[in-house]
């Protein structure tokens, strides 16, 4: 046991050159495999500011070749636009896109990793945290959308949602359905509603859930909405070598 122990901080503490893109950031890693990458700020009517990522077009093509439709990913939670560039080319949803034909537009909504920026509040400040998803879906959403169109000239777009980025999706057209007219198709994947019907690990987990709950909630309301995370970057690098040299989770990943 304890040689594998050891072997295990040797693996996580040598650097490893097949793995530099471990500590890239979402542009590096799509210029790491050669697609163009452009960064565009958004401002919501409530002052938040998000950074949203384009893929203009695909490996080795160019934006005038074809006529490209604007798609927008909207991630999942507790994650960010790179959820969807972090494999490789061939099995990377956004890169899949942008071979495609697509004007791919990558979503990072209000508090994630590239979107920490307000008009008024910085993010120590309890203020910058007080948002839901409601805000997501009413202040993010609609933001984005009207200004992938304004950069694009064009009169809708497609819409790709993981899991929240999906029940955000729903949740934007059913209060504002002045917006169905400008998403020509959705396409929603792993969308969560209740769970009720859960079965298993995943019962047990919202079981635990909903006894903390309270806790939670008074935890809130006495000391404010604040940052709770790996905001250190240390600790999910540390977690990611971990991942990464253990051969059956490296083998699963590839």
């Amino acid at each position: 046991m304890l040689p594998y122990i050891l072997q295990r901080f040797l693996i996580l503490f040598s650097a490893s050159s097949s793995d530099q893109e471990m500590s890239m950031t979402v542009p590096q890693l799509i210029q790491w495999w050669g697609y163009p990458i452009e960064s565009h700020e958004v401002t919501t009517k409530d002052g938040y500011i998000l950074t949203i990522f384009r893929i203009a077009h695909g490996f080795n093509q160019s934006g005038s070749d074809c006529n490209r439709p604007p798609i927008l990913i909207d991630h999942s939670l507790l994650c960010d636009g790179s959820e969807f560039v972090l494999n490789s080319p061939q099995s990377s949803p956004a890169l899949i896109l942008a071979n495609a034909g697509f004007d791919v537009f990558l979503m990072n909504h209000r508090g994630t990793t590239y979107s920490r920026k307000h008009r008024d509040f910085n993010t120590t400040d309890a203020r910058f945290w007080k948002f839901t998803m409601d805000e997501h879906a009413k202040y993010d959403n609609l933001a984005v959308i009207d200004y992938i169109l304004e950069e694009t000239r064009e009169n809708s777009l497609y819409w790709l949602g993981h899991s929240q980025g999906a029940l955000l999706g729903f949740m934007m057209l059913s209060n504002r359905p002045d917006y169905n007219d400008k998403i020509r198709a959705m396409f929603q994947v792993a969308p969560p509603g209740t769970a009720h019907y859960a079965k298993g690990f995943w019962r047990f987990v919202f079981f635990i859930y909903r006894i903390f709950k309270p806790f939670h909630d008074f935890y809130r309301i006495s000391i404010g909405s604040h940052e709770v995370g790996m905001a250190n970057r240390l600790i999910p690098q540390i977690i990611t070598r971990i991942f990464c040299a253990t051969p059956f989770i490296n083998q699963a990943n590839q």
